[in-house]
Protein backbone atom coordinates (compact mmCIF):
# COMPACT_ATOMS: atom_id res chain seq x y z
CA UNK A 1 0.00 0.00 0.00
CA UNK A 2 1.32 3.67 -0.81
CA UNK A 3 2.44 5.35 2.16
CA UNK A 4 3.91 8.56 1.48
CA UNK A 5 4.28 9.87 4.91
CA UNK A 6 6.04 6.78 6.24
CA UNK A 7 8.44 6.91 2.69
CA UNK A 8 9.39 10.10 3.54
CA UNK A 9 10.37 9.32 7.43
CA UNK A 10 12.50 6.30 6.29
CA UNK A 11 14.09 8.37 3.60
CA UNK A 12 14.65 10.65 6.42
CA UNK A 13 16.22 8.37 8.54
CA UNK A 14 18.85 7.00 5.81
CA UNK A 15 19.95 10.11 5.58
CA UNK A 16 20.66 11.23 9.18
CA UNK A 17 18.21 13.62 10.20
CA UNK A 18 16.57 11.30 13.11
CA UNK A 19 15.23 7.94 14.05
CA UNK A 20 11.71 6.94 12.50
CA UNK A 21 12.46 3.20 12.65
CA UNK A 22 13.62 2.56 16.40
CA UNK A 23 11.47 0.99 19.28
CA UNK A 24 12.29 3.98 21.41
CA UNK A 25 13.87 7.06 21.11
CA UNK A 26 12.47 8.13 17.88
CA UNK A 27 12.71 11.87 16.86
CA UNK A 28 10.78 11.26 13.04
CA UNK A 29 7.20 10.88 13.09
CA UNK A 30 3.74 10.59 10.61
CA UNK A 31 1.03 12.20 10.61
CA UNK A 32 1.35 13.80 14.09
CA UNK A 33 3.55 15.08 16.88
CA UNK A 34 3.59 13.93 19.67
CA UNK A 35 4.63 16.03 22.95
CA UNK A 36 7.70 14.64 23.65
CA UNK A 37 10.55 14.74 22.67
CA UNK A 38 10.77 18.47 22.44
CA UNK A 39 12.72 18.52 19.22
CA UNK A 40 11.76 16.20 16.84
CA UNK A 41 9.86 16.14 13.03
CA UNK A 42 6.75 15.08 11.38
CA UNK A 43 6.31 14.88 8.22
CA UNK A 44 2.44 14.89 7.09
CA UNK A 45 0.85 13.25 3.79
CA UNK A 46 -1.83 16.64 2.83
CA UNK A 47 -2.85 15.32 -0.65
CA UNK A 48 -4.63 17.15 -2.65
CA UNK A 49 -4.18 18.89 -6.06
CA UNK A 50 -1.01 19.18 -7.34
CA UNK A 51 0.82 22.19 -5.74
CA UNK A 52 2.99 22.52 -8.86
CA UNK A 53 2.27 20.87 -12.42
CA UNK A 54 4.92 20.71 -14.13
CA UNK A 55 6.76 17.76 -14.71
CA UNK A 56 8.34 15.37 -17.46
CA UNK A 57 7.14 12.43 -15.66
CA UNK A 58 3.49 10.68 -15.88
CA UNK A 59 2.54 9.93 -12.72
CA UNK A 60 0.20 10.83 -9.57
CA UNK A 61 0.76 13.76 -7.73
CA UNK A 62 1.45 14.13 -3.90
CA UNK A 63 1.82 16.79 -1.46
CA UNK A 64 3.44 16.54 2.08
CA UNK A 65 4.18 19.24 4.89
CA UNK A 66 7.26 18.58 7.18
CA UNK A 67 7.47 20.37 10.42
CA UNK A 68 10.35 20.49 12.71
CA UNK A 69 9.75 21.31 16.65
CA UNK A 70 12.36 22.65 18.76
CA UNK A 71 13.13 23.07 22.32
CA UNK A 72 12.36 25.29 24.60
CA UNK A 73 14.57 28.81 24.31
CA UNK A 74 16.82 30.83 22.01
CA UNK A 75 18.94 27.43 21.21
CA UNK A 76 16.09 25.47 20.71
CA UNK A 77 14.96 28.02 17.98
CA UNK A 78 18.36 28.18 16.49
CA UNK A 79 19.03 23.67 16.63
CA UNK A 80 15.52 23.67 14.65
CA UNK A 81 16.00 25.95 12.11
CA UNK A 82 19.31 24.71 11.19
CA UNK A 83 17.46 21.04 11.23
CA UNK A 84 14.87 22.42 9.06
CA UNK A 85 17.29 23.62 6.54
CA UNK A 86 18.87 20.20 6.37
CA UNK A 87 15.52 18.52 5.04
CA UNK A 88 14.66 21.61 2.85
CA UNK A 89 18.02 21.11 1.48
CA UNK A 90 17.70 17.22 1.17
CA UNK A 91 14.72 17.31 -0.44
CA UNK A 92 14.16 20.40 -2.00
CA UNK A 93 14.81 19.45 -5.66
CA UNK A 94 15.07 15.63 -5.49
CA UNK A 95 14.29 14.07 -8.67
CA UNK A 96 13.88 10.29 -7.56
CA UNK A 97 14.13 8.52 -4.71
CA UNK A 98 13.18 5.17 -4.39
CA UNK A 99 11.27 3.42 -1.24
CA UNK A 100 10.32 -0.08 -1.21
CA UNK A 101 8.32 -0.39 -4.68
CA UNK A 102 7.26 3.54 -4.55
CA UNK A 103 9.63 5.89 -6.99
CA UNK A 104 8.82 9.45 -5.86
CA UNK A 105 10.03 11.74 -8.79
CA UNK A 106 10.30 15.80 -9.02
CA UNK A 107 10.38 16.20 -5.44
CA UNK A 108 10.20 20.15 -4.89
CA UNK A 109 9.75 22.62 -2.22
CA UNK A 110 6.93 24.79 -2.29
CA UNK A 111 7.40 26.82 0.52
CA UNK A 112 10.79 27.58 2.08
CA UNK A 113 11.67 26.95 5.63
CA UNK A 114 9.15 29.47 7.52
CA UNK A 115 8.54 29.70 11.07
CA UNK A 116 5.66 28.84 12.36
CA UNK A 117 5.39 29.86 15.73
CA UNK A 118 5.52 28.22 19.32
CA UNK A 119 3.05 25.65 20.61
CA UNK A 120 1.33 25.70 24.67
CA UNK A 121 4.98 24.77 25.43
CA UNK A 122 7.14 27.73 23.76
CA UNK A 123 8.96 25.63 21.73
CA UNK A 124 9.25 26.74 18.01
CA UNK A 125 7.85 24.91 15.15
CA UNK A 126 8.93 25.41 11.47
CA UNK A 127 7.33 24.25 8.00
CA UNK A 128 7.89 23.57 4.68
CA UNK A 129 5.58 22.37 1.98
CA UNK A 130 6.90 19.73 -0.90
CA UNK A 131 5.04 18.65 -3.73
CA UNK A 132 6.29 15.74 -6.31
CA UNK A 133 5.03 12.61 -8.00
CA UNK A 134 4.72 8.90 -7.57
CA UNK A 135 4.46 5.60 -9.30
CA UNK A 136 4.10 2.19 -7.97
Amino acid sequence: MYQLAEHICLYLEANGIGNYSAESGNTIFRNQLPTEPDKCVMVADIGGKPLLTASTVAGNFFNFNITVRGKKGESGYDSAQLLANEIYELLKLKLKIVVETVTYYNIRAVTDVKPAGMDKNRRPHFFIAFTGLYTT
